[in-house]
């Protein structure tokens, strides 16, 4: 008769998965998350092939303490303030205490309370605060249609695009200046 090791001895195995588990989900939660890029609001710096054909990027995100030395040009991931269970990736253009000089191209586009007609054509970012556009003006919801962005609502910084394999790696947030005409008046440090 054959003998099986008594139920104790699993016991172990059977919490590795719980272990497992535990930590791949801190990990997400605080160090690092992939993050799919919908929407063309940021083409073509990331998504190109979204409008055409709805291939997506994904990109690495360092969540390990997200808002320090924040510049402007990096890739950020928040939740937006106007639907705050929604994540969006956006281009950080100024930083506080800038003197962003808004795009006349968007002048009108918010179009509600928040809107860039009610600012005008300057706007200083307030302290704790960062202004972000997406790349692509014509469809992005971003600052210009809700104002600044709390930097307690960013939730991770852009490392590298993983997917499409043939953009792993890349950063093509580096290269590419972002494609719209707001511009940075003054800048604060």
């Amino acid at each position: 008769m054959p003998r099986f090791p008594p139920l104790r001895a699993l016991y172990p195995l059977a919490l590795y998965p719980l272990y497992s588990l535990a930590l791949t989900s801190y990990l997400n939660d605080h160090v690092l998350e992939l993050l799919s890029v919908k929407g063309s609001s940021m083409s073509p710096t990331l998504s190109p092939l979204y409008h055409s054909t709805g291939q997506r990027d994904y990109l690495l995100l360092s969540k390990w303490r997200p808002t320090r030395f924040l510049a402007r040009g990096d890739v950020v991931a928040f939740w937006a303030p106007h639907k705050p269970r929604h994540l969006v990736v956006k281009r950080i253009v100024g930083l506080e205490g800038d003197v962003v000089r808004l795009d006349v191209r968007r002048v009108g586009m918010g179009g509600g309370e928040m809107g860039v007609g009610v600012w005008g054509d300057r706007v200083t970012v307030p302290p704790g605060h960062v202004w972000v556009e997406g790349d692509n003006w014509r469809a992005s919801g971003d600052s210009n249609l809700y104002g600044s962005v709390s930097r307690s609502l960013i939730t991770g910084k852009a490392v590298c695009v993983v997917w499409p394999w043939g953009r792993m790696g890349e950063k093509p947030w580096e290269e590419q200046g972002g494609g719209g005409r707001t511009r940075v008046e003054r800048m604060v440090g």
